[in-house]
């Protein structure tokens, strides 16, 4: 009589055990990957820096450039635990820029396009929501034209460099998601043909909110 109470205890204790320990599994099983594999959007925002003119010969002369941006953006990330990896890539047409006129003369100078590639590295603190840094190369182009008696002089510039910065993004629905996003991008600096040898430096910030589509 007593060996079969304890057989029943021993089944009841281990009927018990494995169901806590299935609730446990359940619990612990892994959240919805809605981040792993290929995505693509559109994004628009604003930017704003300078134009400087690296003078060897004397002090530096700079414009403050601002402006619209607006394009679009391609990338891949991978998930592991609540860690994503990922790279970007991107291009954006704008029209960053500044306008000065004087006594019988104009200077315009405007960054038509600007781009980037670069790594994204990120943590999911919930499952739908992505924080970030990123970093890699970029490029811009940059168009500089000067009028003045009669004259016209500058031409059209391209710009390599590095850009930093971090974002957030989510998921509104499962295959589509917002984000927001600041970069700080030095683009180097390229030569114009002013009347006056120019280098020109460019240095931007920028701010974008976009919508990415997860194949």
């Amino acid at each position: 009589m007593i060996r079969n109470i304890v057989l029943a205890s021993a089944v009841l204790f281990t009927l018990d055990t494995s169901a806590k320990a299935a609730d446990a599994v359940t619990v612990a099983a892994p959240a919805n990957d809605y981040w792993s594999g290929l995505y693509a959007g559109v994004h628009a925002g604003y930017g704003w820096g300078r134009a400087r003119d690296v003078d060897a010969s004397g002090p530096d002369s700079y414009r403050n450039i601002d402006g619209w941006l607006g394009g679009v953006q391609i990338g891949a990330n991978a998930r592991m635990n609540s860690l994503v990896f990922g790279v970007e890539g991107d291009i954006a047409a704008t029209g960053i820029g500044f306008s000065q006129a004087g006594d019988g003369f104009s200077l315009k100078g405007n960054v038509d396009w600007l781009s980037t590639i670069r790594g994204r590295v990120g943590f999911t603190p919930t499952d739908r929501m992505l924080v970030y840094g990123t970093g890699g190369v970029a490029f811009a182009g940059f168009d500089l034209d000067l009028n003045g008696g009669g004259q016209s002089f500058g031409g059209n510039g391209f710009h390599t460099g590095w850009a930093v910065g971090a974002g957030v993004e989510a998921m509104v629905t499962d295959k589509i998601s917002l984000k927001a996003e600041y970069l700080y991008s030095d683009f180097g600096s390229d030569s114009y043909k002013l009347p006056d040898p120019a280098n020109i430096a460019l240095r931007v910030h920028t701010v974008r909110v976009g919508a990415n589509f997860h194949f």
